[in-house]
């Protein structure tokens, strides 16, 4: 029996709670109860696979600039790392300061209003039919809460992207280009990865003078930075800019410095510097102690203010070391595994770890060295040879 289109409709529409709460009771057949069952499997298979043609079509029909490194075709985490290194390599070479502040925008995803994403994809030339199927997917969204004493009651969803949807990414990047276009720099100066921002420059008031025009335009529309994941890493190349503290809104940004004085002693802790209280205009004379650890993990990357990739290797070195020889123990020490099973594990969980952003290192001799004298690269409580696990070292040298 055919089935009118009005039902039809009616149907879909129905938020899933109410329709598997329908199921609940006894007097529902039990093969209408596996026909609806797997009505709704198929409804959500529809779903996921219309959010990726949509997905597809608009990366088509819209532009985002160079700048967004995030969910992009050809670009990703390692081009913005070796971009940053770059950058902190030749100004080191020519001994210019660099001033790096890293962005962190709160709740990125569900903080969007939702007239600002309509806005956003006017505004990058979206053709009218994907906006009205977009509104279509965001109008009358309905959640609730699942707890441990029960589900609570359904209540609108009006702010946000869909978390889980793979439209989600795409409408993100659309609403940050089309918000911040105006206002980025050339790469690697402005870069972009989702929410993820960094602003590069080699003065202090001009790099706090363009925070301050992301904050403004970012929290116009209800987005938020985060006063305390946004950071500033100051690089000390012997320069002759001087150290500039940099606020957000008025309140100062963590900071990573490592001046002349540090590199030739590192057991100093402290250093007299001179704060600016943005809110007030007033100079606060104090002492700001600083850590040793100056540097910053951008993107799972270690970027260190004196531009040297040495505590990066050091980095990974340790979580390639302990992943092998403490949470894979059992298995090495499993005679029921077979050798060729273990070294598949070395190259797949071991390796993986260790060679995360290795494109963009630059390795002196002794990092070299420290990589081949790593004891995780032949480990085994089996006494692997080092040519089964590390081929490359088996190969003869003529």
């Amino acid at each position: 029996m055919a089935v009118s289109l009005d039902i039809r409709n009616a149907f879909n529409t129905l938020p899933w709670s109410v329709i598997a709460g329908a199921l609940e009771y006894d007097g529902v057949p039990a093969y209408l109860r596996r026909l609806i069952g797997s009505y709704l499997e198929d409804r959500s298979i529809v779903c996921v696979g219309h959010g990726y043609v949509i997905e597809k079509r608009l990366r088509d029909e819209s532009e985002i600039t160079q700048n967004q490194f995030g969910f992009m075709p050809g670009r990703g985490t390692t081009d913005a790392i070796f971009a940053l290194r770059q950058v902190c390599e030749k100004h080191r070479d020519v001994h210019r300061n660099l001033h790096m502040v890293f962005v962190d925008l709160e709740k990125a995803y569900d903080r969007v209003p939702r007239a600002v994403l309509w806005w956003a994809l006017n505004e990058k030339g979206t053709p009218g039919k994907y906006v009205r199927l977009i509104c279509a997917m965001y109008s009358r969204a309905r959640t609730y809460v699942r707890t441990a004493a029960g589900n609570s009651d359904e209540f609108n969803v009006a702010v946000g992207l869909h978390q889980g949807s793979a439209l989600s990414p795409y409408l993100f990047l659309l609403v940050m280009d089309a918000l911040t276009s105006e206002i980025q720099e050339e790469p690697p100066w402005c870069m972009l990865f989702a929410d993820d921002i960094v602003l590069v420059g080699e003065n202090g008031l001009e790099v706090q003078n363009i925070l301050e025009k992301w904050r403004c335009k970012l929290e116009s529309v209800g987005l938020k930075s985060s006063r305390s994941k946004t950071e500033h890493l100051f690089c000390d190349f012997g320069g002759l800019s001087n150290f500039t503290p940099i606020s957000l809104d008025g309140t100062p940004l963590p900071q990573h410095i490592l001046s002349t004085l540090f590199a030739h002693n590192h057991k100093l802790s402290a250093c007299n510097i001179v704060d600016v209280d943005r809110t007030s205009g007033l100079e606060l004379n104090g002492t700001l102690n600083l850590e040793v650890t100056d540097n910053f993990v951008y993107l799972g990357s270690n970027i260190s203010n004196n531009g040297s990739c040495e505590p990066e290797i050091r980095r990974w070195l340790g979580m390639a070391k302990g992943a092998a020889m403490s949470q894979l123990d059992k298995i090495w020490k499993d005679k029921n595994i077979s050798m060729n099973t273990k070294n598949n594990l070395v190259r797949t969980l071991v390796f993986s770890i260790f060679i995360h952003g290795a494109e963009t290192w630059t390795i002196k001799k002794a990092d070299r060295n420290r990589i081949d004298g790593s004891e995780y690269v032949g480990y085994s409580l089996d006494r692997t040879p080092h040519q089964c696990i590390h081929p490359s070292s088996a190969q003869n040298p003529d």
